[in-house]
This record gives structure tokens, C-alpha cells and sequence, in this order.
């Protein structure tokens, strides 16, 4: 078990560290946007902030017995253990696998519960998130515009990716008919 310990300490660490950095931040993010924004228009949405706190707490008192026992083997390849926690932390921190674990799944169920020709607009709204990263494209006659024939405007939507992000598009009609979707 010391074995198991002495190598994966620093990896379960560089996560942990990567974790509460990511909802520490999502956090503030959340207090930032609800209530600048929502206090003022009289409604808030304090979904996942509970989520949020425990997970953070939870993590950072996990976070201390891992470096306790990382402290254990200190004189054992301190050096190693240390480039290893490094390494890990730059690549961890270069991806987005928090967004891709916890964000990504919840936009794919969002997608496949729409349907061309019988969502609406309002069926859009009701079940995406408002933190997503949306912009909305209007109709274009150019060859290479986003919204062009028969779509009055779209929504394209950031899907995070592992190294990078991609595109989820909602092409809507005049009569804000979901026309067609796509993800890529």
C-alpha cells in the first residue's frame, strides 16, 4: 500500500489542487453573475452553489490528508514526487477536464432532448443553462454565414472539448421553429 501511496500521492494532489481551483472559481463566477445581474430583476437561481461549497470543503480537507501522507514519505524521492505533482498540475491545468466531466454531459442530454421541426425556442430556454458560453448569430445571404436559406437567427453554443473547445448550433426559423441542430 506505501508503494501505491508513494506514487499517486502527488497525482490525487495535482487533482484535488485543480478541483477547488475550478470550483473556488466557478464559485465566484456564480456570485459574481447572480447577483450583479438576478438581484436586481428579483429572482435567483442558487442551483449547485450548495454542490459547490460542500464539494470545495470536501476537497481541501481531502487535500490535506493527502499532502499529510505526502509528508510521510518526504525524504523518499521528494524530487520525484515533486516534478510529478508538477507535471500533473500544468497538465491538468492546460485541459478543461473539469468542464469536460461536469459541464459536457448536461449540454449532450440538453441536445438530445430537442428535436428539429417540433422544439421551440421556449423549449431551448427552459432546458439550457445560462451559464453556457451562447452567442447568437442572425441571418446572413453571405456563403459563409452561420444562419443562411431559411434560418432567422442561431445559437451557437462553446462545447468544452479536452484541449480546446467545440460547437453546438440550435438553427432557429422566423417563427422560432428549433429548423435544425448540430454538434461539432
Amino acid at each position: 500500500m506505501t508503494r501505491f501511496l508513494k506514487i499517486f500521492l502527488p497525482i490525487i494532489a495535482a487533482i484535488l489542487i485543480d478541483g477547488i481551483s475550478e470550483a473556488l472559481k466557478q464559485l465566484g463566477t456564480f456570485i459574481v453573475r447572480e447577483i450583479s445581474d438576478d438581484v436586481t430583476l428579483r429572482r435567483m437561481d442558487w442551483d449547485g452553489v450548495l454542490a459547490l461549497t460542500v464539494g470545495s470543503v470536501f476537497m481541501i480537507v481531502l487535500l490535506y490528508f493527502v499532502i499529510k501522507g505526502f509528508a510521510k514519505y518526504e525524504s523518499h524521492n521528494l524530487e520525484a514526487r515533486t516534478a510529478v505533482l508538477a507535471a500533473t498540475l500544468i497538465l491538468i491545468g492546460s485541459t478543461n477536464l473539469w468542464a469536460v466531466a461536469l459541464k459536457r454531459p448536461e449540454m449532450r442530454k440538453m441536445y438530445d432532448a430537442i428535436t428539429p421541426g417540433q422544439s421551440s425556442l421556449q423549449d431551448v430556454e427552459r432546458i439550457s443553462l445560462a451559464s453556457w458560453d451562447r452567442t447568437v448569430r442572425f441571418h446572413s445571404n453571405e456563403p459563409s454565414g452561420i444562419c443562411t436559406g431559411d434560418c432567422s437567427f442561431a445559437f451557437v453554443y462553446s462545447v468544452p472539448e479536452v484541449f480546446g473547445e467545440g460547437l453546438m448550433e440550435l438553427d432557429f426559423d422566423v417563427n422560432k421553429k428549433l429548423l435544425r441542430k448540430s454538434w461539432f
